[in-house]
């Protein structure tokens, strides 16, 4: 059958009344009308003014403020071990014991010795004053017969001999004199003896020197040990305090020295993958050089670690406090999403629309950003939901209770 145009309009008459009549029923059954676009469901945050601390983030290493390797300072055999690895020890407290009684033999060798020189010394001293009382005898017979010779009293022959009388016994007198020093001279060689063998005993047992925790044990009971050896019997590291090392850009290096200069600068620092709190220590070191290869410089915090949180070789996240911005606009993390134009957030404005606005960012904080352009405090900005948002369309705030409820993107 041949279509005349009279035809073809007709029919195209028909299909516009069904088309209107279709929209007509489903506008009655409560659907949308074609073509129209739901309100898209979204969760939203406000924007709010803070005090924002200015923060440097960075990874570092935990390092014990002190390493002792304990190693024998005289030669023996050891009798005993007295702790285990992996204890903590306090200063002073006893660790290994060496054989004692070589050291024991030698200490009293060195007495005797010094109880010997010592009763030289009390001989030459006697002998010194037996010397110098004859010598003044002798000098006084020698003045009486120098006034006898003068008056012919004395011949030549016996004043001479009550002079050489004299000079004898001033030379023995000096002799004695000489020996009394060489006596003291031993006194004190011995006395010198006997404190290096006291010492050498004392040495016989080690002890911690510091508070700290012991690691793997490298000589047992029965094991002959040499002084000063290569190979220590223990390695002891002191945990508490303890120091987190880091390295931050040389920019900032003015900041972290005038913050040092103004007082402590706090420095917070997390295990990674755990929920723990934070630890806050103190920035106590800055390099006295820049690393030239990399343009950073290290750095150091020092943690009290009251509960050995941090462990020696540990990594962790490092956050350098460098004081406050004041008045600052900031929103959620999740609020701010990223294009090729650079960071945006969708502000909801009073007609319930989505507005696309670029933003310029500051600083982060905990799990929320400083916006230092682009939104004002006040402002409430779509916190999730941006995959069922366009930039202008509609939006439905839910609440907590609906989010549930809200339909996948």
């Amino acid at each position: 059958m041949k279509l005349t145009k009279y035809t073809r309009a007709g029919m195209l008459f028909g299909a516009a009344l069904g088309m209107l009549s279709g929209c007509q029923q489903a506008t009655k059954a409560g659907g949308p009308p074609p073509g129209t676009v739901q309100a898209a469901p979204v969760h939203t945050a406000t924007a709010t003014s803070e005090r924002v601390p200015v923060e440097l983030t960075a990874f570092g290493a935990a390092e014990p403020l002190s390493t002792i390797a304990l190693k024998a300072q005289v030669s023996g055999e050891i009798m005993e071990v007295l702790f285990k690895e992996g204890d903590r020890v306090a200063p002073g407290q006893p660790l290994f014991r060496i054989d004692p009684r070589p050291f024991e033999a030698k200490l009293a060798e060195a007495e005797a010795m010094l109880a010997r020189s010592e009763a030289q010394r009390s001989l030459a001293e006697a002998n010194l004053r037996e010397n110098e009382v004859m010598l003044r005898n002798a000098q006084v017979e020698l003045d009486r017969n120098k006034a006898l010779l003068e008056r012919e009293f004395v011949t030549q022959e016996e004043f001479d001999q009550s002079r050489t009388a004299a000079e004898a016994l001033r030379a023995s007198a000096g002799a004695d004199t000489a020996a009394v020093r060489a006596a003291g001279e031993e006194i004190r060689a011995a006395q010198a003896a006997v404190e290096a063998a006291r010492l050498d005993l004392a040495y016989c047992t080690l002890s911690s020197p510091l508070d700290g925790r012991t690691g793997s044990l490298m000589a047992h009971r029965g094991d002959l040990v040499s002084a000063n050896a290569s190979a220590p019997l223990v390695v002891i590291t002191q945990t508490q305090p303890m120091y987190v090392s880091f390295t931050l850009p040389e920019r900032y290096l003015n900041q972290l020295r005038e913050g040092m200069a103004a007082g402590a600068v706090p420095v917070y620092a997390t295990i990674p993958d755990t929920a723990m709190d934070p630890l806050e220590g103190k920035l106590t070191f800055i390099d006295n050089a820049v690393d030239k290869v990399t343009s950073t410089i290290r750095l150091k915090a020092q943690f009290e670690n009251t509960g050995e949180t941090l462990w020696p070789g540990q990594y962790v996240n490092v956050r350098a406090g460098l004081g406050f911005l004041e008045n600052r606009t900031t929103v959620p993390g999740e609020a701010v999403q990223t294009s090729q134009d650079g960071p945006y957030v969708y502000v909801i404005t009073a007609e319930k629309t989505a507005e696309l606005r670029q933003v310029k960012l500051g600083p982060a904080f905990g799990n929320r950003l400083v916006i230092e352009e682009g939104v004002a405090p006040g402002e409430s900005v779509m916190s999730d939901g941006h995959l069922r948002v366009a930039p202008g369309g509609a939006v439905t705030v839910l609440d907590e209770s609906q989010a549930a409820e809200a339909p996948a993107p």
